[in-house]
């Protein structure tokens, strides 16, 4: 019985002084984290991908968290924020940045060191080639560009 109290007690000292504090997630000020000029501070160039990202709420302060506590490298993803294309390979980075956040939101990425983690390796040989390169943007009703616009400058709502 005495060393199961000194087992329960050491343990209760231990898991009392371990870091408890989570910052509230939601709208951050990303220079809290550090300078994120060199992938825009998570401002799309492309207006699809900017519509994208606000249609599904993409909390970016998630992947700033990310990358200032997990060390994740988010400047893998340079070229999808400062770029201007909208094709596949463009969609596919954009699919696992909100992977990302969704996880992260989750706090499935907690205690974990991401910098290992490196998404612009994938090699999908002859489908890198040609099919990465098919334009998204071209499939996008030009009737709709007013409405797009709309609702990236915050004013719009949408409508059929």
């Amino acid at each position: 019985m005495k060393t199961t109290s000194i087992l329960v007690g050491a343990l209760a000292a231990v898991a009392t002084a371990a870091p408890t504090a989570v910052e509230p997630r939601g709208n951050r000020d990303f220079s809290n984290f550090g300078n994120f000029g060199g992938i825009n501070n998570f401002d799309f160039i492309n207006q699809d991908l900017q519509y994208l990202s606000l249609v599904n709420s993409l909390d970016f302060g998630i992947l700033a968290q990310l990358s200032s506590v997990n060390n994740f490298d988010v400047f893998q993803f340079n070229s999808l924020f400062s770029g201007n294309q909208f094709d596949l390979a463009a969609a596919l980075q954009f699919q696992q940045i909100s992977q990302l956040i969704q996880l992260g939101s989750l706090g499935a990425f907690n205690s974990l060191d991401l910098s290992g983690l490196l998404f612009n390796q994938l090699n999908f040989g002859v489908l890198q080639q040609d099919l990465f390169n098919f334009n998204l943007g071209g499939l996008v009703n030009q009737a709709v560009i007013p409405q797009v616009v709309a609702v990236i400058q915050g004013g719009g709502v949408f409508k059929e």
